[in-house]
C-alpha cells in the first residue's frame, strides 16, 4: 500500500503542464501572425509562414483555427482588445467619442495597414469577407450598440434605429481608413460623434453635448 495522502497534498491543485504549453503556443502563433501581416500584408501571409515563425507545425495552428483568416483576425482582436473597450462614464457623448478615438488610433497606427489589407481582400474573396464580418465587424458593432443602449431611457430618441446609427459611425471611420488614416484626429472623431449624436439624442441631451466633448486623444 502506498502512503496516505496528507491534507496539505489534497489542497495543492493539480498542475497541467500541457495546458501551459498550449497557451504559450497560442501566444506565439498569434504574435507571429501579427508580425508577418505587418511585414507582407494579408494576401502574402500563409499558415505555413505563421507556423514556421512560431516554431510549431501547421497541425498545431489548425488545431485552434480553421484557416489563416481566422488566425489573423484573432491575432488582431487579441492585440487591441484592451484599447477598444467601451467606456461607461455616464456621459453619452464622451462614451462614444472616446470609443471612436480609440478605434481611429488603431487605424492610424501601423495596424491600419493590416485592416486595409483585410478590406481589400474581402472585395474579391467571399470567405474572407464573411469571416471579417463575423469575427471582427459584428463584435465591434455589438460593443457600440450596448454602449448606446445604456442611454435609451435617458438621452436617446425612442424611434432610434441602432443599426443605421452604427452604419454611419463605422462608415465614417472605415472611409477614413481607406482614403487617409492620418486625417483621423481627435477633432475628426469628435466631429463624427457631434453630428451623429445631435441627430439621435433628445433635444435636452443634444443641448448639453457641446459641453461634454473629451479632449484630444493621446
Amino acid at each position: 500500500m502506498g502512503r496516505p495522502v496528507t491534507d496539505t497534498e489534497q489542497r495543492i491543485p493539480h498542475r497541467h503542464p500541457g495546458r501551459r504549453r498550449d497557451e504559450y503556443a497560442k501566444k506565439r502563433i498569434l504574435q507571429s501572425a501579427l508580425e508577418i501581416l505587418d511585414e507582407v500584408g494579408f494576401a502574402n501571409t500563409s499558415v505555413e509562414a505563421i507556423a514556421e515563425r512560431a516554431g510549431t507545425g501547421k497541425a498545431t495552428v489548425y488545431r485552434w483555427w480553421p484557416d489563416k483568416t481566422a488566425v489573423v483576425i484573432n491575432a488582431l482582436r487579441h492585440a487591441i482588445a484592451q484599447d477598444l473597450t467601451c467606456p461607461h462614464t455616464g456621459d453619452l457623448h464622451r462614451d462614444v467619442s472616446v470609443y471612436l478615438q480609440n478605434l481611429s488610433r488603431c487605424f492610424r497606427g501601423h495596424r491600419g495597414r493590416i485592416f486595409r489589407s483585410f478590406l481589400v481582400a474581402a472585395q474579391t474573396n467571399s470567405e474572407v469577407a464573411a469571416a471579417f464580418q463575423t469575427m471582427w465587424c459584428q463584435p465591434r458593432r455589438e460593443e457600440l450598440k450596448i454602449a448606446l443602449a445604456r442611454y435609451r431611457d435617458s438621452g436617446l430618441r425612442e424611434d432610434l434605429d441602432f443599426e443605421f446609427v452604427l452604419d454611419v459611425m463605422y462608415g465614417a471611420l472605415y472611409s477614413m481608413l481607406l482614403v487617409g488614416p492620418k486625417s483621423a484626429s481627435a477633432e475628426y472623431t469628435n466631429a463624427v460623434a457631434d453630428i451623429v449624436l445631435s441627430g439621435i439624442a433628445t433635444k435636452r441631451q443634444a443641448a448639453g453635448m457641446s459641453h461634454s466633448a473629451p479632449g484630444p486623444a493621446r
